[in-house]
């Protein structure tokens, strides 16, 4: 073997290593994608459509559906308290 072929032959397997690596990755990739779509077509057939829970308009609601209320509503009407004479709520 003569010395030029003798210096490009460690150059050659490093970039044949390299792009073996890169050709693993590739392939993992498209793994993951096939995964992805497959999951995303599951998604898309058309007897697998959740519930939909019909929101009363105006009033927010909480998870499972119920009304929201406020942590100290003790469902009583909170007496009006006006302010002193002169002064303000600013």
């Amino acid at each position: 073997m003569s010395t030029l072929h003798q210096r490009h032959l460690p150059v050659v397997t490093d970039t044949i290593t390299y792009l073996n690596a890169q050709i693993r990755e590739l392939n993992r990739l498209r793994g993951q994608v096939r995964k992805a779509e497959l999951s995303a077509r599951r998604a898309r057939k058309p007897g697998r459509k959740r519930a939909k829970t019909p929101i009363e308009p105006g009033r927010p609601q909480d998870i499972l559906g119920r009304p929201e209320t406020a942590a100290n509503d003790n469902q009583l009407a909170w007496p009006f308290i006006p302010f002193p004479e002169g002064w303000n709520g600013s």
